[in-house]
């Protein structure tokens, strides 16, 4: 990734999901150019399926193409599946996040203090190194193809409250699992 610059995040309920902003636009380098992260969002249920289950929490990390170059993808999509059954230490992050949910608006605001890229890239960074990458669309309209989607390999733990409080201020908010039709699906570990 590239240089995280100052950021303050801010939070927000944009009619569809809980959205976090202004994350100092980290970037990654994907197929020869530069995409950088501009917002993160909730999903309830999960909208990625693993070994054919659906989760009850999915977190992604949307990028969109930056500076100049040739970009293969119209977005990239980062996404963490969460369990609450799974044994472990939630991040940290995600409680944070969803104590925030229900405070929400549709007005960009800080509501989580102390919040950084830096925090979240920790608590997600580990689980990042085994993942599935497929061509996609964005999940909610005008379901925009051309994304790159990059799934990661093993959910994290979440606690059931978290999911409930996120459940409570966006309700089912997931798209339900579309077919692979001709798309291939590669496992990169």
């Amino acid at each position: 990734g590239g240089a995280v610059p100052a950021a303050s995040p801010e939070e927000m309920y944009n009619g569809h999901s809980f959205e976090v902003e202004h994350l100092g636009a980290p970037t990654l380098f994907i197929d020869g150019a530069s995409y950088a992260l501009r917002r993160i969002m909730t999903r309830t249920p999960a909208e990625h399926m693993l070994d054919g289950r659906r989760y009850a929490l999915e977190i992604q990390l949307m990028h969109e193409p930056e500076g100049a170059g040739q970009h293969q993808h119209a977005a990239v999509g980062v996404s963490v599946l969460f369990d609450e059954r799974l044994e472990g230490s939630p991040p940290g992050f995600v409680s944070k996040l969803a104590s925030a949910a229900p405070d929400a608006t549709r007005v960009a605001r800080q509501l989580v203090h102390g919040l950084t890229f830096s925090e979240i890239n920790a608590a997600l960074g580990q689980s990042l190194k085994e993942y599935y990458r497929y061509p996609g669309s964005l999940t909610n309209p005008p379901c925009t193809e051309g994304v790159a989607w990059f799934v990661a390999r093993h959910p994290l733990p979440v606690k059931e409250e978290d999911v409930r409080r996120f459940r409570m201020s966006e309700g089912d908010n997931a798209r339900p699992p579309q077919p692979l039709n001709a798309r291939t699906v590669q496992y990169i570990a």
